[in-house]
């Protein structure tokens, strides 16, 4: 009897030892549960708030305007017509608003919901070519006519006078090939330039790599990005040339590890080949050769520090660009690139930083070499 009892004991005391140990492993599990659920509970709580915030911010921090149009035509003088009209917000991105089709002369786009501190863009498409007009974000500009002048479109590629520039940087494992185009449409009465059977082709080494492209014309200053089509010879420009002075300029690489010699080519393709083209070079101890060309002179004077070039005049075929020697223009230093004394993150993501700096290169030496014609 005694002995029944001591296991009936020893039994019991099991149980309770299991059942304890049950408990702690079910209450380990519990809390891990509710620490899980109460983490899940605040990032939707994060998420619902953050889009509450953003859902209602455009009602809370936006203001509703009319924008009061006027469409010139400024080939015919008469009033315009636009196929569409577009009202684009430019802060943090280009945003669409509205757009709207088949408008002339003047009319009103009512009803427009926009945040008081956002600048505007207002772009007439007309012929396949895009007018735009960048609207101040004060109600001073914005209550005023936004005048927007349209041009008929011409085909004829003789009313374009180009002038361009192109120059060579060594960096460590490339060449860096930038190009200015100035382009003055001298049309009269003025058309915008657009062909679709004879579009403008821009020549590109089918070794190029990193290409990028930016458009400046008339009188918005608004550098654009433009992707390139493939075309017959080149890189086919999708765009209208407008009336007055335009600038594209491009950007792109050719492979050059470890300081190699390169060779690469160019050509002319819808610049009159009568019109010299500058080929400027950095560092200025670096060896270019102009190899096929029907003239190339050094030009020895008026020319930015560090910096060689040569006048070329091409022919109809392309001409090579021989590369040797010369230091990189772009030195590493604690994670990121110095360019001319500028700091950017990577060369290839900051393009407009480049571009702006090499620009400003460009225009003076442009002006430099030119001011005696």
């Amino acid at each position: 009897m005694l002995k029944l009892k001591a296991e009936i004991e020893t039994i019991t005391d099991k149980i309770n030892v299991f059942i304890k140990f049950s408990y702690t492993i079910l209450t380990y599990i519990l809390d891990i549960v509710t620490i899980y659920l109460r983490s899940i509970f605040m990032r939707t709580m994060k998420f619902f708030y953050t889009f509450m915030y953003l859902f209602f911010a455009n009602f809370l921090f936006s203001e509703t305007i009319s924008i009061k149009v006027s469409l010139l035509n400024g080939t015919t003088g008469q009033k315009g017509f636009a196929d569409t009209i577009k009202v684009i917000a430019l802060q943090g991105g280009m945003l669409p608003i509205r757009e709207i089709k088949n408008q002339s002369g003047e009319f009103i786009i009512d009803q427009l919901e926009v945040e008081p501190t956002s600048p505007l863009l207002l772009q007439a498409t007309y012929k396949n070519a895009n007018y735009n007009k960048m609207i101040p974000p004060t109600p001073e500009f914005r209550k005023k006519i936004q005048e927007l002048k349209v041009f008929e479109t011409t085909e004829n590629q003789k009313e374009l006078i180009v002038n361009s520039l192109l120059q060579i940087s060594r960096e460590e494992n490339s060449l860096r090939i930038f190009k200015i185009f100035l382009i003055k449409n001298a049309s009269n009465p003025p058309k915008s330039f657009y062909s679709e059977s004879n579009p403008l082709e821009i020549f590109v080494p089918t070794e190029a790599k990193e290409i990028s492209s930016q458009l400046t014309q008339g009188d918005s200053k608004m550098a654009i990005p433009i992707n390139f089509n493939e075309g017959k010879k080149g890189k086919q420009f999708p765009r209208a040339v407008l009336p007055g002075n335009s600038e594209l300029q491009i950007s792109y690489s050719i492979d050059a590890e470890n300081l190699s010699d390169v060779e690469f080519t160019d050509q002319i393709i819808f610049e009159d080949p009568k019109i010299e083209r500058i080929i400027f070079f950095r560092p200025k101890s670096m060896k270019v050769e102009i190899l096929n060309a029907k003239e190339s002179v050094p030009i020895l004077n008026d020319l930015p520090p560090g910096v060689g070039a040569y006048r070329v005049k091409y022919n109809s075929e392309p001409i090579k660009i021989f590369v040797s020697g010369g230091k990189p223009e772009v030195k590493i230093s604690e994670g990121r690139k110095v360019v001319n004394g500028k700091i950017f993150n990577t060369w290839q993501k900051s393009i407009l930083g480049i571009v702006g700096v090499l620009g400003i290169l460009f225009t003076l030496s442009f002006l430099f070499i030119f001011k005696k014609k």
